[in-house]
């Protein structure tokens, strides 16, 4: 009998981590019997210890829908999720199988230009440029995740020909032409349902909309694959596979101002459109509507601060790059990263006065002269370097030994690589100058300073961490960012530094705020935060950081390494099962068939970590 009441006993085991509950399941009959009659809540339990789900989830299939994805569909147990995350897990250490692939374009005269993933309907959402033609009319294109067969797609003269794309929660927005103008349009089926009570325009005529065209002040050609074709979709009397995939129009967003639209970020309901005028200047949207809720002058911001910012008068404010999430608004220019504290609900309701926001700006890099001071940002930041002795006495030049064929679907290309050959273990090294702080606090700028522009910055997915890169080759994360507009540290109190050896062109976080994927001239790597968390990874090369940041674990994807390929990617997406990215498809072919001959094919490449659940 076991000698603790039940109450008492769950709560002891609710800090126990999955290894731990295994080897007590072994250890006695009383614990193995306690186990077994309470093991839907230890379960529970351990995948929230492991940080699988948020805290407070009680029922499996709001875990499952937490999670996202078609490979937890079949999953009727907490002890089944477990196991199947801890796998994902494995295969992301390396330690276990992946896949690799892509979606080649249909027309072999289109490349991919950007990218997203629908994970409810399990579809890829992706704008294409015709390398023929560059200045044609702008195409978008959805096609299933499972097979890579076509579902829908739209090509119109008002699309702009190298269009970005924004996908959140049910709503789709790209870019036009011909002004400062945004489109937002919505899945089919969340308009033919009034999902969450928000009625699109064109909803009562949706049944015929989505089979035919779709009116939005210009005719538009929506097409449809025709069923009498043998590739075409299947007809189905069920009106969800029906319209799965499709979209329709829901509103226009037009600025009324003289800027140019430089990038636009959705998280739902939020739109942020970041333009550039005289001075940056943000407009948040709210989707559901197309109503604009505030107006960040961003510029001005910057004048009312004068020399107190690092971004002092007469340096360049070109917007590079903007972000947001429930919290805040991150905006990239040349010299330096702005944050914006937001105010959702008074936002939502209205309640937010126009102004410049002075006292909810953060600036990085702060006035530290080890992060101001591109020199010494490059020389105080970690060092990174292959980790020699893991794989490097594999020989990968054996196809037998590394590649495990799978059949290849007609508009999908998938091989199962062993993860020891397709993930590279990489070192981080300290900075060669350890005393860089030190020194440069008695040195004193004189001149002009050169600027770092800083690329891309992301929120993490709780809001916690920002990460960001710039033109040097750097990537910062900046662990807790709110402890520094509250004043409780500094930037370079809380920022890890890591020296990339090539200039970035994106960034990405998964599903959590554990690892994020970064895309260089020199690779794709894949940046574990707090490796140890699930007891899945040696301490071999994982860098030995002061207490006050957390441990760092990278890994580079090892046949993702053409340099031209590489240099063209434009787009990447990571979940917690996998990695998206716009690559050379042919490039990744020839990693597996060296005598395969190469023409340039840009497509979206995956690396499916979900092998074996």
């Amino acid at each position: 009998m076991f000698p603790l009441p039940a109450e008492l006993s769950l709560y002891i085991f609710s800090f126990l981590p999955l290894h731990a509950i295994a080897a007590l399941n072994r250890t006695s009959k009383s614990f193995n019997d306690f186990i077994a009659v309470n093991e839907d809540t230890l379960y529970r339990q351990a995948a929230e210890w492991h940080r699988f789900i948020t805290p407070g989830v009680m029922q499996l299939e709001d875990a499952k829908r937490q999670l996202k994805g078609f490979w937890s569909n079949a999953i009727t147990t907490w002890k089944e999720l477990d196991r199947q995350l801890m796998v994902i897990e494995r295969n992301w250490s390396g330690r276990g199988t992946l896949v690799e692939g892509s979606y080649p374009p249909d027309n072999g005269g289109f490349n991919v230009h950007r990218f997203k993933i629908d994970r409810e309907q399990q579809t890829l959402i992706t704008t294409n440029v015709d390398v023929r033609d560059p200045q044609a009319e702008g195409h978008l294109e959805v096609k299933a995740l499972e097979d890579g067969r076509p579902l829908w797609y739209i090509s119109h003269w008002c699309i702009r020909p190298q269009a970005h794309c924004e996908f959140s929660e049910g709503f789709l927005v790209f870019d036009r032409c011909d002004r400062p103008m945004l489109e937002i349009w919505r899945r089919s089926l969340d308009a033919f349902e009034a999902k969450d009570g928000i009625s699109s325009p064109a909803g009562a005529g949706l049944p015929e909309l989505s089979l035919g065209q779709i009116l939005d002040g210009v005719v538009r050609e929506a097409y449809v694959p025709d069923v009498s074709m043998p590739e075409a979709l299947e007809p189905s009397s069920n009106y969800t596979e029906s319209l799965r995939g499709h979209f329709i129009p829901h509103a226009l967003v037009a600025i009324e101002e003289p800027v140019r639209i430089r990038g636009y970020r959705m998280v739902y309901p939020i739109l942020a459109v970041a333009c550039q005028g005289v001075d940056p200047i943000i407009f948040l949207y709210d989707v559901r509507s197309g109503r604009m809720i505030r107006r960040i002058d961003v510029g001005e911001g910057l004048h009312e601060l004068g020399d107190t910012t690092i971004i002092a008068e007469g340096h360049p404010r070109d917007v590079l790059y903007v972000d947001v999430n429930d919290q805040w608004v991150v905006l990239c220019m040349m010299g330096g990263m702005v944050v914006i504290r937001r105010d959702s609900e008074a936002e939502l309701r209205s309640e937010t006065a126009v102004r410049s926001d002075t006292h909810r700006m953060v600036f990085f890099p702060s006035p530290d002269m080890d992060l101001e001071v591109p020199q010494f940002s490059r020389e105080g930041s970690m060092l990174l370097a292959r980790c020699y002795g893991d794989i490097s006495d594999i020989a990968p030049e054996s196809p037998s030994v590394h590649r495990h064929e799978l059949a290849d679907l007609r508009y999908k290309l998938r091989r199962r690589v062993k993860g020891r050959f397709a993930l590279e273990h990489m070192t981080l090294k300290m900075p060669r100058y350890k005393d860089t702080p030190e020194r440069s606090t008695a040195l004193v700028w004189v001149g002009a300073m050169r600027l770092q522009f800083f690329i891309a910055a992301h929120m993490s997915p709780s809001g916690r961490h920002l990460a960001t890169i710039n033109g040097d080759g750097l990537l910062f994360i900046i662990f807790d960012v709110a402890r520094v507009a509250t004043g409780e540290a500094a930037f370079s109190q809380i920022t890890l530094k890591i020296n990339l050896g090539e200039i970035a062109s994106n960034l990405a976080w998964g599903d959590d705020d554990n690892r994020l994927a970064v895309v260089t001239r020199g690779g794709i790597y894949i940046i574990d935060i707090e490796p140890f968390r699930h007891r899945g990874y040696s301490e071999d090369g994982v860098s030995s950081l002061s207490s006050r940041k957390p441990q760092v674990l990278v890994n580079r994807l090892a046949h993702f390494t053409d340099a031209s390929a590489l240099d063209q990617v434009s787009c990447l997406q990571m979940s917690r099962t996998g990695l998206w990215v716009t690559y050379d498809s042919n490039a990744l072919r020839t990693n597996f068939d060296d005598d395969m001959v190469h023409e340039p094919m840009r497509s979206v490449c995956f690396v499916d970590f979900s092998d074996g659940t």
